[in-house]
């Protein structure tokens, strides 16, 4: 039987597609991290990862502006895991699952190292799990052999995180030696009924105020006291007591995040619901602006909102004189940055090349040959998407002389068509130095980053929900991009057709089990047309053959005609 496919999607529904995806957040950073998935993952082993770091570091030591080169190791490691957490840590319960991880650690800078005999990194970060359940020893033999096979700019940030439980003088003492000069240390609350809730009851105010006093007493390290907002049981209020106490202890610096919940988080809390959490958000905390910008005030801070709502996005606190490094830390940098990491799920960028990360787990191990990363293709726009969008998360507005200087070609040559649609849109306005977003609220953001991105790119991050509804229940479904551990109910490539919610009765259970494997039979079929299938792709020709699938069953009286309908939510489009 012939499917009628249904129209391609146009330009603008596509970017509403996407934009779908990313509601109610718009979040820029999130959606800059899903850029490039028009492309397939691919597993790397450690053999090809090295000569493409050896090019790579060839390769920009000729370009007339290089980019930043930075170097992340990850210690998964922690006393207990916090209940929030999002990072890849493991309680520490065996002392000797450290020792084999930094032997392992060892044996993968030793590998590494000749890929960047020519080439200084800029920046160095320890993070975590929590690195300062090292000891001082063990410090000793893991930086050792890093900076006698690795060279490091005595300008640039070297960062180490530290829980206030496990700071010590003796610590300090060591990453001294080793030229460190930043510590970031979570601190997240000090109210002890909300720490107790997020499995860190261990921690209280006399331990943060001893550490935060031991390392400001070195006189070596800018130090970074992060804040949370959004753990259970935490309000406006607590989270302002919180704040107004870190800033009397006078850290150089102070980052409050929201809580990125997990699976099991929203499980737990939130009936698997990332709306409810962000809608318990705004419940819990309303408007703090005004507040949090008098106790910065008042404590002598300067207040550096990505947005006045706090909603994944951060707030930034400095007090003056504070130390500027020449480089600093920072994979998404409006300016090329390539980052070298180590460590289970841990990220890493050849800028223009390649992002991929490390899988396995603590206790796999190194091989050269073994494909224990798994990476998506890069090409040279992306690091040019990258500073488009940091700045208009940072400025809403975008600096052409500054863009020229990065990559050496004029905006408008590189971008012709988004710029031309922002125009005709009445998107920009065009400053002497600035083309400017008009009326930047988040979705207009979001909406005008998405005309510089390619359609190929629209669709690799394209989202498109549907369901099926009868007058007993509904089945809400979607075609999106999955990683290969990610459940669903078919897989072509990396395109999935997953449930949204818990699956309802439609009919009856014989005729619901006949249909969902006519379901799944549609989308992989429709997805087999692409050799590298995306939703927006993908879409026309399934809601196409669900369409044929519906009239069939109905005209062989398998269904009452009108009983079973298909909606399509992006056919309800929202103008801005």
């Amino acid at each position: 039987m012939t499917t009628r496919a249904s129209p391609p999607l146009q330009d603008a529904a596509l970017r509403d597609c996407v934009a779908q995806r990313f509601a109610p957040r718009y979040d820029l950073t999130s959606l800059l991290t899903n850029v490039n998935r028009e492309h397939a993952e691919e597993d790397i082993d450690g053999a090809r990862l090295r000569t493409l770091w050896r090019r790579h570091a060839g390769e920009d030591q000729r370009r007339s502006c290089r980019c930043i080169l930075s170097c992340y190791l990850h210690i998964p490691f922690c006393m207990q895991k916090c209940a929030y957490c999002s990072y890849y840590s493991i309680p520490l319960t065996r002392p000797q699952w450290l020792a084999s991880y930094l032997h392992s650690m060892r044996a993968q800078l030793a590998f590494f190292a000749s890929a960047f005999s020519s080439r200084r990194f800029e920046t160095l970060y320890i993070g975590g799990g929590t690195p300062s359940v090292l000891s001082p020893r063990q410090i000793e033999g893991l930086f050792d052999p890093l900076f006698a096979r690795y060279s490091f700019c005595d300008a640039g940030e070297r960062a180490f995180e530290f829980n206030p439980d496990s700071v010590d003088i003796e610590k300090l003492k060591t990453l001294e030696r080793f030229g460190f000069n930043r510590i970031s240390m979570g601190v997240q609350s000090f109210r002890p009924d909300v720490l107790e809730r997020e499995n860190r009851g261990y921690q209280t105010y006399a331990a943060v105020a001893d550490a935060m006093s031991l390392i400001l007493g070195r006189g070596r390290f800018v130090l970074n006291v992060d804040l949370l907002v959004g753990m259970q049981g935490d309000d406006r209020e607590s989270f302002l007591n919180t704040l107004d106490a870190v800033l009397a202890l006078d850290p150089h610096t102070v980052t409050a995040y929201p809580v990125k919940p997990t699976k099991p988080y929203l499980a737990r809390h939130y009936q698997k619901q990332s709306q409810f959490f962000d809608a318990d958000l705004v419940r819990r905390y309303g408007s703090m602006s005004e507040a949090v910008g008098s106790i910065a005030h008042k404590r002598g801070y300067r207040w550096s909102p990505q947005r006045l709502e706090l909603q994944d996005n951060n707030w930034y606190f400095e007090r003056k004189p504070v130390r500027r490094f020449d480089y600093v830390y920072d994979d998404l940098a409006p300016y090329p940055v390539s980052v070298f990491s180590l460590g289970p799920t841990a990220r890493s960028r050849i800028a223009g090349g390649l992002i991929y990360h490390q899988t396995g787990a603590h206790d796999t191990v190194f091989r050269p040959q073994a494909p224990i990363w798994r990476g998506l293709r890069l090409d040279a726009r992306w690091e040019m998407h990258k500073f488009v969008l940091r700045e208009m998360m940072d400025s809403h507005a975008v600096s052409p002389e500054r863009f020229q200087s990065l990559f050496g070609r004029e905006i408008g040559a590189v971008y012709p068509q988004a710029l031309r649609a922002l125009r005709s849109a009445r998107r920009i306005q065009e400053r002497k130095d600035a083309l400017a977003i008009i009326d930047p609220t988040p979705r207009r953001l979001f909406l005008a980053a998405l005309y510089f991105l390619g359609r190929a790119e629209l669709e690799g991050m394209s989202e498109v929900r549907f369901s099926l509804v009868t007058s007993k229940g509904r089945w809400q479904l979607s075609l999106r991009r999955l990683s290969p551990v990610e459940p669903c109910l078919g897989r072509v490539g990396n395109l999935a057709l997953v449930f949204g919610k818990n699956r309802e009765s439609l009919i009856t259970p014989r005729v619901d089990d006949r249909l969902l494997r006519l379901v799944v039979a549609a989308f992989v079929s429709s997805a087999a047309r692409q050799p590298n299938p995306s939703a927006a792709g993908v879409a026309p020709y399934f809601l196409g053959s669900l369409r044929a699938i519906l009239s069939r069953l109905e005209r062989t009286g398998r269904l009452a005609k009108g009983a079973l309908r298909l909606r399509h939510a992006v056919s309800r489009r929202r103008t801005d």
